[in-house]
């Protein structure tokens, strides 16, 4: 990443390049967390007792 500065590419290009990762790593996480929902069969009900549970 730093070697793109040494480029001296121009700010447009270095702000594209940036929307990129975060889209990478955006897109990864969501990945992630549709996976432990498959896999641990959470549903909108388990995030409603996550938010009203008092323990």
């Amino acid at each position: 990443m730093l070697k793109l500065y040494s480029l001296k590419l121009p700010e447009q290009d270095l702000l594209a390049i940036k929307r990129l990762i975060a889209r990478y790593f955006s897109d990864k996480a969501s990945d992630e967390m549709d996976r432990l929902w498959e896999e641990n069969n959470w549903s909108e009900d388990t995030i409603e007792n996550w938010l009203t549970d008092e323990a």
